[in-house]
């Protein structure tokens, strides 16, 4: 079989083209870059598509029902996804997330090749409650087991596995596309000005230090504003808690899907803050970069791995006047600004680009294919 023939199924992401997460973005630029070498097939939940073409860009779209629950629909989506891709026996399964690590079980029994990219820490994040911390947990250990390969995104997240599991991953990271600013008047719809506001994008979790954020922020009593860009797909009262602080100074926009307005917030900020903390390489932080932010980040393995620890970024820790005095410092030193700005686009051409994450997987997807045709 040529390698254009290879049929490869990706399971876990929301669907394509939707760009909602990291995982959204990633699915979608990996099949743009791999689909005229492979035959690309994304599952897609299919409560979220009113309109469900077959094939979009070259890339075969499947959509399959889940239960639409904040802790159900993953699992019963990937569990129907897997069930529908055994009938179409691909000769590569992909799942994206921890949490379908027993699945690989039921790829082996059927002998289909596949492999899973972990994402982060799953069961440490605070806003996963004790039941599903245990599952996450469990699940990963099953990961280990049942799949030959196991792709982590950061070096940080490789360690841990080999630490909790004792089992060596493939660290395969994302990328970004360098980005300008092409219209600040765009702006004006949040009624911004260009380096008159600090920027935060994610979902408002715990575990991306929302909180901590706005609180800092608050008590600052900086003349700039605060932007943050997300929310959950499922809202509860921890987003609801964080909306209250809405005010002039402290803006949410929600989820913007016209990423070129959220290009345009990325390249006119002051400084981009970085609160996430249970992940491996995380894609808004590298957008950062891409933009050429000065970035402001947790101090984390992971976040110090992607800003090659000082050279790339500045670091808060979550005492409480930690942030307050890093944003109060930076917003009286722009000349620390400029210089990291000039700087920032490097890390991504030297490391993260779309180009090279695709060449890596499409190295690997090559290797899984040719060792499973050994007899």
């Amino acid at each position: 079989m040529s390698e254009k023939n290879l049929s490869i199924a990706i399971i876990g992401t929301k669907g394509y083209p939707f760009v909602y997460s990291g995982y959204e973005t990633f699915v979608a630029e990996l099949a743009n870059q791999l689909k005229d070498k492979f035959k690309i097939h994304i599952y897609c939940q299919r409560a979220l598509f009113k309109t469900r073409e077959r094939k979009i860009n070259g890339i075969y779209l499947h959509y399959i029902p889940s239960v639409q629950n904040k802790y159900l629909a993953h699992i019963t989506h990937g569990l129907l996804c897997t069930i529908h891709a055994l009938f179409k026996k691909f000769d590569i399964v992909f799942y994206l997330n921890v949490c379908y690590g027993p699945f690989g079980y039921i790829c082996k029994w059927f002998r289909i090749s596949a492999l899973i990219n972990t994402d982060g820490l799953e069961w440490l994040r605070p806003e996963v409650k004790k039941l599903g911390s245990t599952y996450y947990r469990w699940a990963a250990s099953q990961a280990t087991k049942a799949f030959n390969i196991i792709v982590s995104d950061s070096k940080a997240i490789a360690n841990i596995y080999k630490k909790e599991f004792n089992i060596d991953t493939t660290v395969i990271a994302y990328g970004a596309h360098i980005c300008y600013s092409s219209n600040t008047q765009r702006l004006k719809k949040y009624k911004l000005e260009r380096d008159a506001y600090y920027l935060v994008v994610g979902r408002l979790f715990p575990s991306n230090n929302i909180h901590h954020i706005v609180k800092a922020f608050d008590r600052s009593h900086l003349s700039k504003k605060l932007v943050i860009v997300g929310r959950q797909f499922f809202p509860d009262r921890y987003e609801k808690e964080m909306k209250a602080y809405q005010s002039d100074r402290i803006i949410f926009t929600d989820f913007i899907e016209d990423q070129s307005l959220l290009s345009e917030l990325y390249a006119n900020t002051y400084c981009y803050i970085h609160g996430h903390e249970f992940g491996g390489t995380n894609p808004s932080l590298l957008n950062a970069l891409a933009h050429g932010c000065c970035v402001i980040a947790l101090d984390t393995p992971f976040n110090r791995e992607v800003l090659l620890d000082k050279n790339y970024g500045l670091y808060f820790n979550k005492e409480p006047d930690s942030l307050i005095r890093m944003i109060r410092w930076i917003d009286r030193n722009p000349e620390t600004v400029h210089q990291y700005r000039q700087k920032s686009r490097e890390r991504i051409l030297n490391q993260y680009t779309w180009e090279k994450i695709a060449a890596q997987y499409n190295q690997l997807f090559k290797s899984m294919f040719l060792n499973s045709a050994v007899p």
